[in-house]
């Protein structure tokens, strides 16, 4: 638990402001993505967009569903 905790401390401290010149977007989707990848997700990528990155991360439980997850950065 503390080092969940590290964790999210660090996603805080990135300003990841989506107005203005989106100062720490890409430190937030970068930082996103390292999580997806230690929580073993199989496919993560960072995709560039004429705005901000965004973060695509994909995990096969062998559930006979599937979740979507859709999140802000800011």
């Amino acid at each position: 638990m503390p080092e969940t905790i590290e964790a999210l401390k660090k996603y805080v401290r990135i300003p990841s402001v989506s107005v203005g010149n989106g100062e720490g977007m890409k430190e937030a989707a970068e930082l996103v993505a390292e999580r997806y990848r230690a929580l073993g997700c199989q496919q993560v990528e960072i995709t560039d967009t004429r705005t901000f990155p965004g973060v695509f991360a994909y995990y096969d439980a062998g559930a006979p569903v599937t979740i979507l997850n859709y999140n802000m950065y800011d």
